[in-house]
């Protein structure tokens, strides 16, 4: 069974105007009193949302609730794999498997 899908409220993605530079790919609005009340209700250190387009063309933000685990939520990236990423360059964790 599909899982229900949970929008993040107080932020919006807006494309950017008409004539903007070939570099602007758009803005984000957030209505503050609106994101601080919806992180509020979050668990967790990270709030991982994916930017996504309506059939209509209209961009929005939905909630990734995906988990390592199997957990609920869509398919994504999650802050492990993001926290790999990241800590990837790290000196610490470098390991000199390279082949050649």
């Amino acid at each position: 069974m599909a899982e229900e899908k949970e929008f993040a409220n107080g932020i919006y993605f807006k494309v950017p105007r008409e004539g903007a530079p070939d570099f602007v790919m758009g803005s984000i609005s957030i209505i503050r009193t609106d994101f601080i009340k919806f992180l509020s209700e979050k668990d967790g250190d990270y709030v991982n949302l994916n930017l996504l387009r309506s059939r209509a063309g209209k961009p929005y933000f939905e909630v990734d609730n995906w988990k390592p685990n199997g957990g609920a939520g869509t398919a994504g990236n999650s802050s492990t794999e993001q926290s790999a990423a990241s800590n990837a360059g790290s000196v610490g964790d470098f390991k000199d498997d390279i082949p050649f």
